[in-house]
């Protein structure tokens, strides 16, 4: 299996914009991981040579931050 990002054009997670909508896939092959994306973007494979942060979920605003 592969991760893919479905939605950006580069498989390096350091261009891809903070503002895009991009889903992290695994599959076997881009054609599979296209499918399951459903959105027909582009996917490309990331490369899982070096150790890096693709994302970081944010809390939910609640309570006083609403």
């Amino acid at each position: 299996m592969k991760l893919f990002v479905a939605g950006e054009d580069s498989p390096n997670p350091d261009n891809w914009s903070k503002w895009s909508e991009w889903s992290l896939i695994i599959a076997q092959t881009a054609e599979e991981a296209s499918r399951l994306d459903g959105l027909n973007r582009p996917c490309v494979e990331v490369s899982m040579e070096k150790a890096t942060v693709i994302v970081t979920m944010q809390e939910p605003a609640w309570g006083s931050d609403l």
